[in-house]
């Protein structure tokens, strides 16, 4: 087994995910978007995990590698592979099965609970229920038809979904730990100077800490949907 990560920007990074591959022994290989580095074959990986971004699925004339990532997408499904997606990688998911990618009614940023639900065809989470994550998104996008809503929240219905054994879609951020979560807010703390319902200070976000309990949520989903 060997897991491809495709990386949108440096402050994106695999972080708990690529802790999970180490721990069960299971090779891994980033491919830099911003670096202009060339897509892999979809028979050169068994699993693709897409990271998250500030760039929207929609703006491939700033980014053109984003049609080129989505038609990856579309190959690595029909080769039969997995894939993860994690906000923006959800999103270019529901975007390669055909769903429409647009801006939510709400921006979302800071510790926000979400709702998770275990769909009727499978066990993907190891307790359904309300979890305090990570959220930062200003897209939204549809539900692609044949797949089953595992997580909302208030200010987002799409929270998670899954696509029959293949496809795991995550808006929130569940593989953010302290220091991804520092480097994001390096990076892109001016989206927090919307006004918002859903936008929190970089404090509050700071000063939140429910790692232990979303580390646990996020080490069951992989390994229920990835071994």
């Amino acid at each position: 087994m060997q897991i491809c990560f495709l990386q949108h920007v440096p402050f994106e990074t695999p972080a708990r995910i690529q802790s999970w591959a180490k721990k069960h022994s299971i090779p891994t290989h980033t491919v830099h978007l911003y670096r202009n580095e060339a897509l892999p074959d979809p028979r050169e990986f068994d699993i693709l995990i897409i990271m998250g971004g500030p760039m929207g699925v929609n703006q491939s004339d700033t980014y053109p590698w984003l049609e080129n990532e989505r038609d990856l997408v579309k190959r690595t499904l029909d080769h039969g592979k997995k894939v993860l997606g994690i906000c923006l990688g959800a999103q270019m998911i529901a975007a390669a099965l055909g769903a429409s990618v647009y801006p939510n009614s709400n921006r979302e940023f800071g510790w926000f609970p979400i709702d998770r639900i275990n769909p009727s065809s499978r066990e993907v989470w190891p307790q359904t229920g309300p979890l305090t994550v990570l959220h930062w998104h200003g897209d939204t996008f549809d539900l692609p038809a044949g797949s089953e809503l595992i997580a909302s929240s208030k200010a987002c219905r799409q929270q998670g979904f899954i696509y029959g054994s293949q496809v795991l879609g995550l808006q929130c951020h569940l593989e953010m730990d302290a220091m991804a979560i520092q480097s994001l807010l390096q990076n892109c703390r001016n989206d927090l100077n919307h006004p918002g319902a859903y936008i929190q200070s970089e404090s509050d976000i700071l000063a939140y800490n429910p790692q232990p309990s979303v580390a646990h949520a996020l080490q069951g989903l992989l390994d229920r949907f990835l071994l």
